[in-house]
């Protein structure tokens, strides 16, 4: 009777663990077009990333897989010009920000199917598209006098030159396409 409750817990855990990385995942993507100071998805896909590596199968990761040596040079790399920076909280703060897409990688890397990865492609597709009608939106309505006085308007931490609206535009596209060409 006992056996059964502890395979029946973990059970559950090997299917929320994969399930709260996938979301983690989903849910920062889709965040990114929100304009804000403080990113709680950063903190929920941090807690996402740290739940899975605590208590997902550790057997499943590889050191074998092609950018974790590259990555690993480029994490201790940083990290080390931040302790000889001489703006030690200047030179933390993008740094910090790797954190994050680290996690994504990882958790995308060990958990994602070739269906979860065409709705990887669907959610960054749907971003791409909302940035862009929000920017369009803000160009139309700014009644400022500068050409790029309406990047300002948007306030939008990712875009800071006309030319990101055009690359998103481009990229939006093609991800639509990967989503709905065959494996």
């Amino acid at each position: 009777m006992v056996k059964e409750n502890c395979d029946h817990v973990s059970l559950f855990y090997d299917r929320l663990i994969p399930i709260t990385g996938i979301l983690g995942v989903f849910i920062y993507i889709i965040s990114i077009t929100v304009p804000s100071w403080l990113n709680t998805t950063l903190v929920f896909v941090s807690f996402c990333g740290i739940l899975v590596a605590l208590f997902g199968e550790c057997s499943r990761f590889s050191l074998k897989l092609p950018l974790v040596l590259p990555i690993a040079i480029f994490v201790l790399l940083s990290f080390l010009s931040v302790l000889l920076s001489i703006d030690f909280k200047t030179s933390l703060e993008p740094t910090l920000l790797m954190v994050p897409t680290l996690i994504i990688y990882f958790l995308i890397v060990e958990l994602f199917n070739i269906k979860l990865v065409k709705l990887l492609y669907l959610a960054f597709s749907i971003v791409a598209i909302i940035i862009s009608v929000f920017l369009l939106q803000v160009f139309f309505e700014s009644h400022a006098h500068s050409r790029y006085a309406w990047i300002a308007e948007a306030k939008h931490p990712l875009l800071v030159v006309p030319n990101d609206l055009i690359f998103i535009s481009l990229i939006a596209p093609l991800s639509f396409s990967l989503f709905y060409k065959k494996p």
